[in-house]
């Protein structure tokens, strides 16, 4: 009995040992195969997402510049003649108001400075012409078109483009970070399948 389990016992070892060499080989040659190709894979998938964020984002900010630039622009035109204009309409309506009452004050004054000379109604006449001269001149010239006009036209564009600035500004970091991540994970993942194959 212990000549017929001898043979056995080393016939079995000796077939299981190649078996167990082999099984080894193949595990450990399909594990390295797998640890590479996930490490290679991962690797240009971060070298593809750097140059891809790089890219997109400096692409997407030259061309987001280039619009806030027109579209600013645009609205502070437009924002500044409008506001200019009503604030000028504004302004001559009270200014008007208030040399017209100046005017008839001031042509009562001439009226009785003139009425030891000439006859009343034609003091009255040449001081009410003078005084509307007077206020035309002031209101057209000096007050609207020079004081008015510059300092509402400065004040309203710096105003209006400081505020358009800030509120573009942050709106466009906003949708440039939201682009620039969509398309680079869109590209990313593209082209990582692209260049390492599973």
């Amino acid at each position: 009995m212990g000549r017929d389990l001898q043979p056995h016992r080393t016939c079995s070892a000796g077939a299981a040992w190649p078996i167990s060499r082999h099984l080894g080989r193949h595990h450990s040659g399909s594990l390295s195969r797998h640890h590479s190709g996930s490490i290679s894979r991962h690797l240009s998938k971060t070298l593809v997402e750097i140059l891809v964020k790089v890219l997109v984002d400096f692409f997407v900010r030259i061309l987001v510049d280039i619009i806030v630039e027109v579209l600013v622009d645009i609205i502070v035109e437009v924002s500044v003649d409008i506001l200019v204009e009503v604030l000028v309409d504004t302004s001559v309506e009270v200014l008007v108001d208030i040399l017209k009452n100046l005017s008839r004050h001031l042509s009562k004054s001439i009226s009785r400075l003139l009425c030891k000379n000439l006859s009343r109604h034609h003091s009255g006449s040449i001081s009410r012409h003078l005084s509307k001269t007077l206020v035309e001149i002031l209101v057209k010239v000096l007050v609207v078109d020079f004081f008015v006009r510059i300092l509402v036209d400065i004040l309203v564009k710096v105003l209006v483009d400081f505020f358009v600035r800030i509120l573009v500004d942050i709106i466009v970091e906003v949708l440039v970070d939201i682009i620039v991540e969509v398309l680079v994970d869109i590209i990313v993942e593209v082209l990582a399948d692209i260049l390492v194959k599973p």
